[in-house]
């Protein structure tokens, strides 16, 4: 028996793992931000069979088996609730507070018995193991039906029709038979009387049950892995589609850029100025989008691995100096004053100078986009963790929301101030921002404070110098 109950611990841990370790993230199925708990009940389940494979060897244990039923008390309420939560995804709501009222019944009730360990275990099982295994069950077979359209071409059918009827079996056998109790139906039906009819323990059974589950819902999280690869071949086959659109359009924009430059040249003072102004309006356009196909075609070529850095030893102040300069008039067109501060002096650092130019380039535009007229954005080096140094843009514009932090590198995500006024933008540029310092080897963050404005920053690291 006690490599039954081995066996049994270990179809839990098997499935616990399995499901921690799929990649669920993004998934468009609901059942994936419910799964932990089905994971933290076969977790919690586990060590409690260990236990009783333990005591199995040593009779002389017996009282250690009151560890197992407190793992396994609290391993079905997890159970439970991934069952109630299943069922609410399905349009079938079950009260918040029922599994608090059952437990709560459940205590109460043993403490009038004479024998109140029998009579507790017995209880467990009807009162939370028998629901809990219901509810999931029933969650299964009905999150399948309303989801059928999504899930049937991924032939999961199988899967969740063997896991729902497997845990409703194991529902009745771990939460029905159970050991004799001083009370109907438990003084009738229990793990001895089914012994004795069906010629196999009940433990059997529920070991079956088990495997059963591992093999389901391992066969279930299949989905995951396939929707996972379908969306790797999917923003693969975008990003080329917008690197090869861009990589043509290259081309004409600069050839198109420049003939508008030279009208603009030659045709002064000889176009009406309505005419005129149409001319720079359209070639500043023209530049925008220059700057949307540099940005689209740096992503892919970091993405595929290919962009090569030419790095050499630059002064941080000289990097800091530079990118304002270079910024000054894009500045001074949204009446926005450009800082350059440097709280470190001597501190050198390694890297391709175009490339962190470009960074400071994304991230001084960004804040500027941000900014009142009349601010300021000042541009800092300073000391960073360890043996880095601190590059940061700061402004005083609106900050961030919090639920926007997270998403705020990722490409085409644009950030919505509070007034719910979104500003222009393709929403690449932070996204080739964090490319090209993660290329380097760097970290970029943001820091937002409501009422002090919003700071970017990115470490590189210092060049160590000797003598």
């Amino acid at each position: 028996m006690e490599l039954v109950y081995l066996v049994y611990g270990l179809s839990f841990v098997v499935i616990g793992v399995a499901i921690l370790a799929q990649p669920r993230e993004g998934s468009r199925f609901e059942i994936a931000r419910l799964l932990w708990l089905f994971a933290a009940y076969a977790l919690i389940h586990a060590p409690g069979d260990f236990i009783s494979a333990w005591v199995a060897l040593r009779t002389d244990l017996g009282f250690v088996l009151q560890w197992s039923n407190l793992f396994s008390f609290v391993a079905y309420g997890f159970l439970f609730e991934f069952g109630r939560r299943l069922l609410g995804l399905t349009g079938r709501t079950v009260p918040s507070w029922t599994l608090a009222a059952l437990f709560a019944a459940v205590l109460g009730l043993s403490t009038l018995a004479t024998d109140r360990f029998a009579t507790l275990q017995a209880l467990i099982g009807y009162g939370v193991r028998l629901p809990a295994g219901l509810l999931t069950g029933a969650g299964l077979f009905r999150y399948y039906r309303v989801n059928r359209a999504d899930l049937e071409p991924l032939g999961v059918r199988k899967y969740f029709v063997t896991s729902a009827v497997t845990v409703l079996f194991w529902g009745f056998c771990c939460g029905v038979v159970r050991d004799w109790a001083p009370f109907f139906p438990a003084n009738v039906l229990n793990a001895a009387s089914f012994r004795a009819v069906t010629g196999v323990p009940v433990q059997v059974c529920r070991t079956l049950c088990g495997l059963a589950a591992a093999w389901s819902f391992g066969g279930m999280l299949g989905m995951f892995q396939w929707e996972a690869k379908l969306r790797e071949r999917l923003d693969r086959a975008k990003d080329e589609l917008l690197a090869t659109v861009s990589h043509e359009m290259k081309t004409p924009l600069a050839a198109i850029s420049l003939s508008l430059s030279r009208i603009e040249a030659v045709a002064a003072g000889q176009i009406p100025e309505r005419a005129a102004q149409m001319v720079g309006n359209t070639r500043a356009n023209i530049l925008r989008l220059g700057r949307l196909v540099n940005d689209v075609l740096d992503l892919e070529t970091v993405r595929s691995g290919k962009l090569g850095l030419h790095l050499q030893p630059v002064d941080s102040c000289e990097l800091v100096k530079a990118a304002v300069a270079d910024q000054r008039d894009v500045a001074a067109g949204a009446q926005v004053e450009l800082a350059a501060e440097a709280v470190i002096s001597g501190a050198t650092v390694t890297c391709d100078r175009d490339h962190v130019e470009r960074i400071f380039a994304n991230l001084i535009a960004n804040a500027i986009q941000f900014s009142s007229p009349g601010s300021t954005v000042t541009v800092r080096a300073a000391d960073g963790p360890g043996r880095q140094v601190r590059f940061s843009v700061i402004d005083r514009g609106p900050s961030i929301p919090p639920d926007q932090v997270p998403v705020l590198f990722h490409r085409f995500q644009r950030f919505t101030p509070p007034n719910g006024h979104e500003r222009g933008g393709s929403g690449l540029s932070l996204a080739v921002a964090r490319a090209l310092v993660e290329a380097h080897g760097g970290v970029i963050g943001v820091d937002s404070r409501d009422g002090e404005g919003t700071t970017f920053y990115f470490d590189l690291p210092r060049l160590e110098t000797t003598g």
